[in-house]
């Protein structure tokens, strides 16, 4: 089964008591030592908590004290001209190091807070530890039709991906790709539901598993269809 893979993404709330599908700091899937995980920014945590401290230091004072591993509990990244930036520019905070946390480090550093608003993050991170779990076992499916599922969805959000970049053209701006390949990855996500629904029902109906996977492996011979859509004739 490949790694849990969920996404919230809602405004970020500050209730004492979180519930599922609120969220009060966006939690998604990211990669930490070539690991694909669930994460976290910890920029966006430390707002949250309210740390009286600037957020490079306490960063760095916390990675310090408990002995973070980068590669292992988070990791870094940092814009493309860091290097060549101005001492001023970096005064002024125009280019900064990001953070990414797993949830078991987003836990301990709100924990060690010891204040209401660490408290109320760590119970969110478990409710969301929780909540892609059970999600998880709810959605399992045959290896081979997961895997069929991902593929054919992976192939309809890279064709958006061209066509989308195709007609924005010489008109492109900065930040173009960077935006599109985010739609690219909601449209990607959208479709594997749809179609993973779609075959579990199928499956449930007493459909042959190799019958559901081939069907799937199919639409690649014409993707002008709704794979979803596709999946009806068979009900």
């Amino acid at each position: 089964m490949n790694e849990i893979e969920t996404e919230i993404e809602k405004e970020i709330e500050t209730q004492p008591i979180p519930q599922p599908g609120q969220c009060l700091i966006p939690v998604f899937t990211g990669e930490i030592g070539g690991i694909h995980c669930n994460v976290c920014d910890a920029r966006t945590l430390h707002g949250f908590l309210r740390v009286g401290k600037d957020f490079s230091s306490w960063m760095k004072g916390r990675i310090k004290k408990y002995g973070f591993i980068e590669g292992v509990d988070f990791s870094i990244s940092c814009s493309p001209n860091w290097a060549s930036a101005k001492i001023k520019d970096l005064a002024r905070g125009q280019d900064k190091i990001d953070y990414r946390l797993t949830l078991d480090t987003a836990k301990e550093l709100a924990m060690v807070e010891n204040n209401a608003q660490g408290r109320s993050a760590r119970r969110y991170f478990i409710e969301c530890e929780r909540l892609a779990l059970s999600k998880h076992f709810e959605a399992k499916l045959p290896s081979g039709v997961e895997k069929a599922c991902d593929l054919v969805s992976l192939k309809y959000a890279n064709q958006l991906q061209q066509q989308a970049m195709s007609l924005i053209g010489s008109a492109a701006r900065p930040g173009d790709e960077d935006f599109v390949l985010n739609v690219t990855f909601l449209v990607k996500k959208r479709i594997y539901q749809q179609i993973t629904q779609a075959a579990k029902k199928l499956l449930e109906d007493g459909k042959h598993e190799e019958l559901v996977t081939d069907t799937i492996l199919d639409w690649h011979s014409s993707p002008t269809v709704a794979p979803y859509a596709k999946l009806s004739i068979l009900r």
